[in-house]
């Protein structure tokens, strides 16, 4: 139908196209109406749930290990126990036992170990790890490392005896390993060691003469390491620790694998080629690592007073109700937590919160921080791992917290 007849306006036709226009515009708007767009929504980071705390120590006498439950004893296991295990599978330890002269030997029976003296609970809390400790002979004494499934009963040993005092067990995340410190009649902490669960064997030693000829020291057998700040990478398969430096000034830092091999000194900070997230809002900055800023899935996105890298770190800024940092964390916590302890972050005073939650590998920290009225909460969960690197994120939580800083 023609718009103009014969010179003239067609009406009719204009009428017929204003009907369709508003039929047609009526329903786009409903459409659109219909099919808005979602707002883009992020998991809330809910609390850990509180489970029964238990736990485990050794008795004043050192004869026994106590498991408790909300601080009952709910099982117990004995030296007594232990020997009249390890007297029926003496023989098949296959121990090579230790000669000290016109002194005796250590090794050669069982009741040679007479105590308890460290125990830890895995991350299921299903085994103990343990040390028996034997007689003090010309001010040395000798262990040996079990460990005790708390379903079965179960025993298994590492068939090695070693000079010294198994100090603290570490477990790995997994559970498959842990590492332990050992010291001596000569220092504390003076040697480390790491053990294959699975397979009932020693994965490697370290000792002060290795450490001294990596540093050049002029008489490496005597120098006195201190292996401390032992700490596993979330897959467990790398371990980070530190030692005294040479001459024993300061201190360096250390990695080497699960199997002992790549030990190697952590020269250099590895945060020098880390890129730096910036937040002009909050007026912070702090640096991570280039293989996380690179990739979409892991660099530092902004979502209102929350930061995200990676898989499970997090930055959240939140008022603190005119409360003091204590009291703000003294409210905030309320689940249980294996440590507290005061630090600095960006030159100013913090709580680290480390705390586990069930499961393998299920632990998690949190850092608080108060700068004017606000709280700037640093959280890492175990879980997860940025996938186009290796670089646990547990060392780049650690490493944004050593060089996060206030703008001036």
């Amino acid at each position: 139908m023609p718009f103009l007849t014969q010179g003239k306006t067609n009406w009719k036709y204009i009428l017929i196209v204003v009907i369709l226009a508003i039929i047609v515009g009526g329903g786009i708007f409903g459409w659109i109406k219909r099919t808005e767009v979602p707002v883009a929504e992020f998991p809330e980071i809910k609390k850990p749930i509180r489970a029964p705390e238990i736990g485990v120590e050794i008795s004043p006498d050192l004869k026994s290990l106590q498991v408790k439950k909300e601080g009952k004893p709910i099982q117990i296991y004995t030296i007594k126990q232990w020997q009249e295990w390890a007297e029926k599978n003496w023989s098949s330890l296959r121990l090579e036992p230790i000669i000290m002269d016109e002194l005796g030997v250590i090794g050669d029976e069982p009741e040679d170990f007479i105590q308890f003296i460290s125990v830890s609970l895995s991350p299921n809390e299903k085994k103990l790890a343990f040390s028996v400790n034997s007689k003090e002979i010309a001010l040395a004494t000798f262990s040996m490392k079990g460990i005790l499934n708390l379903e079965t009963s179960e025993v298994s040993m590492i068939p090695i005896i070693i000079g010294g005092d198994v100090e603290k067990f570490i477990w790995a995340p997994t559970g498959k390993h842990f590492a332990y410190t050992i010291g001596t009649a000569r220092a504390e902490w003076d040697a480390l060691g790491v053990d294959d669960i699975l397979n009932k064997k020693n994965s490697f030693m370290l000792d002060g003469k290795e450490i001294g000829l990596i540093l050049e020291e002029p008489s490496p057998v005597h120098f006195i390491p201190q292996f401390r700040n032992l700490k596993w990478s979330y897959d467990g398969n790398k371990l980070y620790f530190k030692t005294n430096d040479k001459g024993n000034k300061g201190e360096i830092e250390w990695v080497i694998n699960v199997d002992g091999t790549g030990l190697k000194r952590i020269i250099e900070d590895e945060t020098a080629n880390w890129k730096t997230y910036r937040n002009e809002k909050y007026g912070f900055e702090f640096k991570y690592p280039k293989e996380f800023a690179e990739d979409e899935r892991c660099r530092a996105i902004e979502m209102e007073n929350v930061i995200g890298i990676g898989m499970r770190i997090f930055i959240t800024i939140k008022d603190s109700g005119g409360l003091s940092l204590s009291e703000y964390v003294d409210k905030e916590i309320t689940f249980d937590i294996e440590s507290r302890k005061n630090i600095t972050v960006g030159s100013r005073e913090a709580i680290s919160i480390e705390y586990r939650f069930g499961g393998l590998g299920r632990y998690g920290k949190v850092v608080y921080l108060l700068k004017d009225d606000k709280i700037f909460n640093f959280s890492f969960t175990a879980g997860g791992e940025c996938p186009s690197t290796d670089i646990s994120e547990l060392v780049v939580f650690d490493g944004i917290l050593s060089t996060f800083r206030f703008l001036e």
